[in-house]
């Protein structure tokens, strides 16, 4: 689904869709539990192989604003976990964070904060619900693009 005001569909992207272990992708859940009532947020890495990113390792971030509503990488998190990923070798696939009361769609604040551009996707969990529900986007300085976000069985 694309938003109405998102750019050429078709770009030339290192991937096109994002697979994620079943574990992880449950730990991506346990950890926005684990955070409420406030957003949590990380990153998460792994490899690129053709137009497809696998998901390897999931790095947990603080929130240095501990806010429901909003979300600040704790700095020195984030330092470790891009020393970590260098050491493994592996690429920066996406920041994730979590909405406690709204769908896994990207906020003005979202678009207007992303300072990675559109290369490292932003995916979403939403607790809003009782079943969670996570989507994996690609943010624009005014727009934004679903990008197909798959759990993989174990």
């Amino acid at each position: 689904m694309n938003h109405p005001f998102s750019p050429d569909p078709f770009p030339s992207y290192p991937f096109d869709q994002l697979l994620v272990p079943q574990g992880l992708h449950f730990q991506l859940i346990h950890h926005a539990r684990l955070a409420l009532p406030h957003e949590c947020c990380g990153l998460l890495a792994g490899r690129i192989h053709r137009g497809q990113a696998f998901v390897t390792h999931v790095f947990p971030l603080g929130n240095a604003l501990a806010s429901p509503t909003a979300y600040l990488t704790d700095p020195r998190d984030l330092l470790h976990a891009f020393r970590s990923l260098r050491q493994l070798r592996c690429d920066l696939l996406a920041f994730y964070h979590s909405h406690p009361t709204s769908p896994p769609w990207p906020s003005r604040r979202d678009l207007e904060q992303n300072t990675y551009g559109s290369e490292v996707l932003h995916v979403i969990v939403s607790l809003a619900e009782e079943e969670p529900e996570i989507a994996a986007w690609r943010l624009f300085p005014a727009s934004y693009q679903a990008v197909p976000y798959h759990r993989l069985a174990s």
